[in-house]
């Protein structure tokens, strides 16, 4: 046999070997998120029981105060400052303000 595969082994480094970062279990990053951004309200049993039966009875819901007041800006705020090329993205900012104007 002939041909390239044939010769003197090559020296090679060592593998490199990524250390692990500490994990944080899905479930609590993801309770962690969900409380820096709900509002309390909808994280209790009974209103979410509520929210459900007036989904099934009118095929329609509406969450105001959805969002807590604080992360609400931000993301406002993000997104005035961001160049907003997606056009979804773009009517729901819209829509979206439009509609907490309103409550404000």
């Amino acid at each position: 046999m002939n041909g390239w595969f044939h010769g003197p082994p090559v020296s090679r480094p060592d593998r490199h070997v990524e250390v692990p970062a500490a994990v944080q279990t899905h479930v609590d990053a993801e309770e962690k998120m969900i409380r820096e951004w709900i509002s309390d309200m909808y994280l209790d049993e009974k209103f979410q029981r509520q929210i459900q039966e007036n989904f099934e009875t009118d095929c329609e819901v509406e969450l105001r105060g959805f969002l807590k007041v604080k992360q609400y800006i931000s993301w406002v705020i993000f997104i005035s400052q961001s160049k907003v090329t997606n056009r979804f993205l773009e009517h729901w900012y819209f829509s979206f303000r439009k509609a907490s104007m309103r409550r404000w």
